[in-house]
Formats: structure tokens, C-alpha cells, sequence
């Protein structure tokens, strides 16, 4: 078994939706993701990094790739997938 642990994706709080990070802090998925990196390294896993990719320069998830704050927009996606693709080819050693 080929193991991939993905990082957790930002979040945001956008105008006129429900806002998302009092329930997600940013603060504790900065620390969760740490420990996914953290814990993939010492135990051979592939990290596959999404929050650096669809985080803004204050942490949070780009406003242009989400329509509530918290799932991906095929904007989004289109930026995930490559990232999935690279990941599964590093897995498998390709």
C-alpha cells in the first residue's frame, strides 16, 4: 500500500455566508498540517500539500476558489488536481 496524506485545506469566512473559521481556526489546521508533514516523513507517507496551494498570503482559502468558505469551486479542483496527480506518480515512484 502506497500511503498519501493530504494536507487540510484552508478555510474562510466570506460575506453573506456562514463564517467558517470560528468552528476551523486557521491556527489549528496550520498546527494540524505540521503534523501530517511531520508524521508522512517519518513514516515514508508522500505529503500532498493543498494548503500552500490554495491558501491566500493571510491563510486562508483564496475567495476565487470557493463559493461558501469551505469546499472547492472547479477553480479549486483545477488547482488540486495536478498537485493529486504529482503525488500519486511520486507514490508509485513514477
Amino acid at each position: 500500500i502506497k500511503v498519501i496524506m493530504a494536507s487540510v485545506m484552508p478555510v474562510c469566512d466570506l460575506p453573506g455566508k456562514a463564517p467558517m473559521t470560528p468552528g476551523r481556526p486557521p491556527q489549528s489546521i496550520l498546527a494540524l498540517n505540521r503534523w501530517i508533514k511531520n508524521y508522512a516523513a517519518s513514516h515514508g507517507a508522500v505529503y500532498l500539500d493543498y494548503f500552500s496551494a490554495t491558501a491566500d498570503d493571510k491563510g486562508m482559502l483564496r475567495a476565487e476558489m470557493t463559493e461558501d468558505g469551505l469546499h472547492p469551486t472547479v477553480k479549486g479542483y483545477e488547482v488540486m488536481n495536478p498537485l493529486a496527480e504529482k503525488a500519486i506518480a511520486q507514490a508509485l515512484g513514477n
